[in-house]
């Protein structure tokens, strides 16, 4: 077969005359008295001929009309449709109280395998359009670690610093920022506590630290200001709202090492100095702006001291490091939104025994997609998906599959709106109750009635070469989800989605709002 390789190097070769757009093709060549046919792909030699592959020499297709995009009303930003979240690179700096990530479970490989590919949406509905999503804006907290990082010229900081930011969040607490020296006897925090910012900063001889009592967590856009010389610090939040504070024991030099963490810290980096607040806030941050500079003793002609200011042009596009960083909706509602490319671990291994319990809710815009599957490498499994527009709930005790099957009215699933599921295992009999229309089905071997599964919970898709015995799709859903809850024995688990093993697609902490 002609490698991609192959194929560039041929594009790339210059065209004799011979070669024209209207140029022969032949497909099969017999030659007698045998009836032979002749593998072109095994010629003794060949020159202006390509082997394996006939060009396209119909007439291009019309290209299709771009949807107009409208502006939102109250928020002037520059949307985009959402793209995935940036790639993980490692983050620089010291590895200070260090703990190992834990190890990777692995999973058995097996068909069928999912398809975690964008795929041509052949089953998009016709009202799907892409979310949008601000440009510049960036979304924390998608794992307790979600962070970005910059690395910066400790020494300009050491007398004055200032940084400036916009944020956007509903979350009571979170940390935003952080630097601080090799051992963290200097550092300067910003978090929000109780739905306030907070200021923290230490200058080698004890910690100052103090809010601005104004809450923030509204889900509208905030502007923060930090601005600290020497031991004075002054935090200001929207140009209104301001706290003052002194560094104590005259300290008035700031010794860091040149890396800012925002949205939080990596997983091989902690503090002890600034509380409990360690996880990475639930938001978004954009314009992110640093200053710094030394504040000359010397009296200028205005008879203050002179200051020489540096910005050091953060850009968060292109941070130093970044993991499990998203893209900010332009309007939001409470869910998880799954892009219909990957996947979410929920569990590493689950039993569903004898009788189990799943509640869910969810909006989407594809009419295939899974939902949620457990499965053996064998026969049994328990499996929750969308086929051509109907809701399947399926489970194999190891004797066949049983089969719940809801068929929606008029739009079905395709209306934009959240539909509710319970699907419940009872043995050998399953129930299957959407939007409070209630279906069922069970087994004719009652005594086939143990689901011995031990196995992950796979949210929204599966990863390839895992078996799922109990899917008849591998599509990824494409949609929101919020909700999940599974029931077994009375006691229930409910779902978080940022907590999540392993994540692929998925931005788990927000949903981009349905379209009026």
């Amino acid at each position: 077969m002609t490698s991609v390789r192959d194929l560039r190097a041929l594009e790339g070769r210059p065209k004799p005359a011979a070669m024209s757009a209207k140029r022969p093709v032949i497909l099969n060549l017999i030659v007698g008295p045998s009836l032979s046919l002749s593998d072109f792909s095994l010629p003794v030699s060949f020159e202006n001929a390509e082997i394996g592959q006939c060009p396209n020499i119909a007439p291009p297709p019309a290209p299709l009309p771009l949807p107009e995009e409208e502006e939102p009303e109250e928020e002037k930003e520059v949307s985009k449709p959402l793209s995935p979240p940036l790639t993980p690179t490692p983050a620089p700096g010291p590895p200070a109280e260090a703990t190992p990530p834990p190890a990777a479970t692995p999973t058995a490989a097996a068909p069928p395998t999912a398809n975690t590919e964008p795929s041509a949406d052949l089953d998009s509905c016709a009202s799907a359009v892409a979310p949008a999503a601000l440009e510049k804006a960036y979304q924390f907290g998608l794992t307790k670690n979600s962070h970005m990082s910059f690395a910066f010229e400790d020494a300009k900081v050491r007398e004055r610093l200032i940084l400036e930011f916009e944020l956007r969040t509903k979350e009571e607490s979170g940390l935003v920022l952080y630097m601080a020296r090799i051992n963290h006897a200097d550092f300067v925090t910003i978090q929000i506590k109780d739905g306030q910012v907070c200021l923290g900063y230490d200058l080698g001889h004890g910690n100052i630290s103090g809010c601005v009592p104004f809450s923030i967590n509204d889900g509208n856009w905030h502007k923060i200001r930090v601005s600290r010389v020497k031991q004075r610090g002054l935090l200001m939040v929207d140009g209104r709202y301001s706290k003052q504070m002194i560094s104590p024991k005259k300290a008035d030099l700031l010794d860091v090492v040149g890396l800012l963490y925002v949205g939080g810290f990596p997983t091989n980096y902690t503090s002890k100095r600034i509380g409990p607040i360690l996880y990475s806030i639930n938001g978004c941050i954009r314009n992110m702006k640093m200053v710094g500079g030394a504040v000359s003793a010397k009296p200028g002609a205005t008879g203050r001291a002179d200051a020489v200011i540096e910005d050091f042009k953060l850009d968060m596009a292109t941070p130093s490091s970044s993991h499990m960083v998203g893209r900010c909706f332009v309007a939001t509602e409470t869910g998880t939104y799954f892009e219909g490319t990957g996947f979410l671990k929920a569990v590493s291994s689950y039993r569903v025994g004898l009788d189990v319990s799943i509640a869910l809710e969810f909006r989407t815009s594809r009419t295939n997609g899974v939902l949620l599957g457990i499965s053996n490498q064998a026969n049994d499994g328990l499996g929750l998906e969308i086929v051509e527009g109907k809701l399947l709930f399926h489970v194999d005790n190891g004797a066949g599959r049983i089969t719940a099957e809801h068929m929606p009215e008029g739009e079905g699933f395709c209306d934009g709106q959240w539909h509710s599921v319970t699907a419940k295992k009872l043995r050998h009999r399953v129930e299957l109750v959407v939007d409070e229309k209630q279906s069922q089905s069970e087994s004719p071997n009652a005594r086939s009635n143990t689901c011995d599964t031990n196995n992950p919970i796979y949210v929204g898709g599966y990863p390839g070469g895992v078996r799922q015995a109990a899917l008849s799709t591998n599509t990824s859903f494409r949609g929101c989800m919020r909700n999940l809850k599974i029931t077994k024995a009375s006691k229930t688990m409910e779902v978080q989605f940022n907590k999540a093993l392993e994540i692929k697609g998925v931005q788990p902490l927000s949903c981009p709002a349905a379209a009026a």
